[in-house]
């Protein structure tokens, strides 16, 4: 728990170690932190909120393959206005719950990677005022329910989109169309998915790949069926 004496320390890096236990609360302390690094760990317990004490700087956080991580996204992650780069995905079943609607707060993200975990519920409609948003990594959880319209706002910076093998239903936005800089879109295995895709696709300009394979519920685009 000293480390929150290290009040000028500003890069924290224990990535590929073997440290064991929960992230101290003393964490939030450390105000002048821009980089914190915890990747491949076996951090226990939950994410602290004190974490949100770090809004002011924190510009990358690291928690991929923290495999013991038992813990929801705290709402204070919205607190966090300087970070561009989150990364918390392949924990297992380490994230739970559901993505707090204080994302949308974070302005200035860039990368949201939280695959491979047992993330529930919908996706929050404030992921549009994600204005920075360029990668968005949901892969392999539980997210359910349809995918906002608001998603569509995000057409002058979202490039990176995947979403596949979740439980995601409805039909697909038409706002998809807005999203011009979209190169890759995966939503393939979200079996709830229902309808035509919408012909605004064709308005996609810079789409490479679209996959919407093992999706029997979807007709082809622009159909009525």
């Amino acid at each position: 728990t000293e480390v929150g004496a290290a009040t000028a320390l500003t890069n924290l890096r224990t990535g590929n170690n073997a440290f064991t236990g929960a992230l101290p609360t003393e964490v939030g302390q450390l105000t002048s932190l821009v980089f914190l690094d915890l990747s491949l760990n076996e951090v226990t317990g939950a994410l602290p909120t004190e974490l949100g004490l770090l809004g002011e700087n924190l510009f990358q956080l690291e928690l991929p393959s923290s495999t013991l991580l038992n813990s929801t996204l705290p709402t204070e992650l919205g607190n966090l206005s300087a970070l561009q780069f989150l990364d918390a995905s392949d924990s297992g079943a380490g994230l739970y719950g559901s993505i707090p609607t204080e994302v949308g707060a974070m302005a200035a993200l860039s990368q949201l990677s939280l695959g491979r975990n047992e993330l529930t519920g919908a996706l929050p409609s404030e992921i549009g005022l994600m204005a920075a948003l360029s990668l968005l990594r949901l892969a392999d959880n539980a997210l359910s329910g349809p995918l906002p319209t608001s998603i569509g706002l995000l057409g002058a910076s979202l490039q990176f989109v995947e979403a596949q093998a979740n439980s995601l239903s409805s039909r697909l936005p038409t706002e998809m169309g807005r999203l011009t800089r979209v190169t890759y879109w995966d939503l393939n295995s979200n079996t709830g998915l229902t309808g035509a895709v919408p012909t605004e696709v064709g308005a996609m300009a810079a789409l490479t790949r679209l996959d919407l394979r093992f999706i029997s519920g979807l007709c082809e685009v622009g159909s009525n069926a």
